[in-house]
């Protein structure tokens, strides 16, 4: 099972530096492309870390790398020149940036709990985990949702829809392992939304 650990995670840290690599070559998206290859860095970094659990559920297992390859598929399935008006790709890029900030934040949370499979490290309530359990892969989402509306195609749509739904299982998966693992996770459910903020969420760590 570690071995399979070590390599889903070397997969998807594959993938980011190939995404980082294509990204930074295009100064505006530079800041996405140091991003990714941080959160590749920080998978590698979690191979060596020996985790409580990890979900052994084969629909967990499928989402986790179906989510790692998601950037190939796109950038094979949408190719380019992408012809769209200024105003869209303005909008694009703003929320987009949005969700940079957002995933800056969560993996800063995170540290070395960060990693592609739904693994028991640690509860982390603290940073956006204090106001919703999953701020790293609404993210992931809005990011993606940016990029839908810069390109605005209809084939990019249903990937959307595709990885959102992928996400959602991530989710699921991540928080059945860590209810099993630690106690106190069911009451960091009960004061945190899955999604949108309930406003009254902890402190710290359990």
């Amino acid at each position: 099972m570690m071995w399979l650990r070590g390599v889903v995670q070397g997969l998807a840290a594959s993938v980011l530096l190939w995404n980082a690599w294509h990204l930074g070559h295009v100064p505006i998206f530079l800041p996405f492309a140091v991003l990714l290859a941080v959160e590749a860095w920080m998978l590698l970094r979690n191979v060596t870390k020996r985790p409580r659990e990890v979900h052994r559920s084969g629909w967990a297992w499928a989402a986790s790398v179906g989510v790692a390859c998601f950037p190939v598929v796109v950038a094979w399935s949408v190719r380019g020149p992408i012809q769209e008006p200024w105003w869209r790709f303005e909008l694009s890029y703003v929320i987009q940036l949005v969700a940079l900030g957002l995933e800056v934040w969560a993996l800063i949370a995170l540290r070395t709990c960060f990693s592609q499979l739904a693994e028991a490290h640690d509860v982390v309530r603290h940073g956006p985990y204090r106001y919703v359990r999953h701020p790293l892969y609404i993210a992931y989402g809005l990011g993606m949702f940016g990029s839908c509306v810069g390109a605005n195609r209809l084939v990019l749509w249903g990937f959307w829809l595709l990885f959102v739904g992928m996400e959602i299982l991530r989710a699921r998966a991540e928080e059945q392992v860590l209810a099993r693992v630690f106690p106190t996770y069911r009451a960091y459910q009960a004061e945190t939304g899955m999604w949108f903020p309930r406003w009254r969420g902890g402190e710290g760590r359990c």
